[in-house]
């Protein structure tokens, strides 16, 4: 027998009289020998309901509730009799039996509501957090993310204190070894200008490894040329800061933006930045294209099934990448033609 039935039938026990258990039991033995008939004639008994059936259940289900009535007198008797305390644990017992009750029936619809319950408390709370950001004023707010920003850097000083010397640079070292693995693997993947870039840093990083290890020349060298290029740099912002007098503010900011151009245009791949052209220059015939065919377009864009989609856009994006490695090629070998041309004259 499953243990939730069992549980069940003992409950059961608890609840009922014993002559509705046995009854009960008698029919649980019936249904395992299997007297057919015995079932249709209950079945029946269950479709026409005779009246002196019905009259005798609703008698049963009266005397059940006289039966709980006297219960409920008797214990109104006993918290009057008995202290207080025996009184709270009877009704917890009660409690604790009718939540086992509830375990083991499940009705589904009651675990549905009390989940939902808890979501609109959950909801209804961050509707309150929420209200209480809005109305909190911005520099309340960033004075909070300040204090929280200063209790970690009090928190990261403080392990930092608390660590040995000799821990803290074996961490760095291995900081460092992991930066080098990086730079390695970036060796494989990315131009040679940003992998120096890299190893430039990294030797950057060494020298602050070797500021650890304190040869103290080098770090008043280093000091030194420190604080040349600080003073390089002051120079640098006051010839900035009187050019930005000297001229009007939007060819200052032209200027500066086609410097950040030039820079993005140095920093990026040739493919890359063919590809962008490409992608600028189909975004311009896509503005050129007449009405009727981008709702066509679009029409068919709706009805396409996603794998296929999926597969189209895919197809496009290689046919693009094939067309900017070929661009590249061509303009290697015509490179190449031009430095034979050179060598040959």
């Amino acid at each position: 027998m499953p243990l939730w039935l069992f549980r069940l039938l003992r409950l059961l026990r608890q609840l009922r009289p014993l002559w509705l258990f046995r009854l009960l039991r008698l029919l649980g033995l019936l249904r395992l020998l299997r007297p057919l008939w015995l079932f249709r004639l209950l079945r029946l008994l269950g479709l026409l309901r005779p009246l002196w059936l019905f009259r005798l259940l609703r008698l049963l289900r009266l005397f059940r509730l006289l039966r709980l009535l006297g219960l409920l007198r008797l214990l109104g008797l006993l918290r009057l009799m008995r202290p207080l305390w025996l009184f709270r644990l009877l009704g917890l017992l009660g409690l604790l039996r009718l939540l086992r009750l509830l375990r083991l029936l499940r009705p589904l619809w009651l675990f549905r509501l009390l989940r939902l319950l808890r979501l609109l408390r959950l909801l209804r709370l961050l509707r309150l957090l929420r209200l209480l950001r809005l109305l909190t004023p911005l520099w309340l707010f960033r004075l909070l993310r300040l204090l929280r920003l200063l209790r970690l850097l009090r928190l990261l000083r403080l392990l930092r204190l608390l660590t040995p010397l000799w821990l803290f640079r074996l961490l760095r070292l291995l900081r460092l070894l992991r930066l080098l693995r990086l730079l390695r693997l970036l060796g494989l993947l990315r131009p040679l200008w940003l992998l120096r870039l890299l190893r430039l840093l990294g030797l950057l990083r060494l020298l602050g490894l070797l500021r650890l290890l304190r040869p103290l020349w080098l770090f008043r060298l280093l000091r030194l040329l420190r604080l040349l290029r600080l003073l390089r740099l002051l120079r640098l912002l006051r010839l900035l800061r009187l050019l930005r007098l000297l001229r009007p503010l939007w060819l200052f900011r032209l200027l500066r933006l086609l410097r950040l151009l030039r820079l993005l245009r140095l920093l990026t791949p040739l493919w890359l930045f063919r590809l962008l052209r490409l992608i600028r220059l189909l975004r311009l015939l896509r503005l050129l294209m007449p009405l009727w065919l981008f709702r066509l377009l679009r029409l068919l864009r709706l009805l396409m099934p996603l794998w296929l989609f999926r597969l189209l856009r895919l197809l496009r994006l290689l046919r693009l990448l094939r067309a900017a490695e070929a661009a590249g090629a061509a303009e290697a070998a015509g490179a190449a033609e031009a430095a034979e041309a050179s060598v040959a004259v």
